[in-house]
């Protein structure tokens, strides 16, 4: 047999495809068998909270790029991030398209259950975190917590 040489762009992308499927394929078997996809997104940002504690108290801008990398990761296209050390915005284009969803048997609003994983780990490190639909770009929305 001859081998094969593969360019790390092929692996990367690959790879990256794989994920996306992986995760989809994930919600898509949830939801046949009646369950939340939006209660396993929130399960598996729980689970991965305590991973996410390394990055300590570095600030919220520098917490906001450890989710871009994650998301550009994936193959999200990330078109702006601002932020300073109290708050953070980012807007993403291109992650989990309504065609990937679809070849999966999920609707958008089901992909994009995945945005709301960050969430508890945003809450396990005292910030708050949102994200919005606007149009076809995702802006997600850091912000310390305020403090009793």
């Amino acid at each position: 047999m001859k081998d094969q040489i593969y360019t790390a762009e092929k692996l990367q992308a690959t790879a990256r495809e794989n994920a996306v499927a992986f995760a989809l394929l994930s919600l898509a078997y949830l939801k046949k068998q009646g369950q939340s996809p939006e209660d396993f997104v929130a399960m598996a940002g729980n689970r991965l909270a305590q991973s996410w504690q390394a990055l300590g108290d570095s600030g919220t801008i520098d917490f906001a790029q450890a989710i871009t990398l994650n998301i550009t990761s994936l193959g999200g296209k990330l078109q702006t991030l601002d932020g300073d050390d109290q708050r953070a915005e980012a807007v993403f284009h291109d992650w989990i398209s309504h065609e990937q969803a679809n070849a999966f048997g999920l609707s958008q609003e089901d992909g994009d259950a995945w945005w709301s994983v960050f969430e508890p780990i945003a809450t396990s490190m005292s910030y708050s975190y949102s994200w919005k639909l606007d149009g076809d770009t995702i802006k997600i929305y850091l912000a310390r917590a305020q403090q009793a």
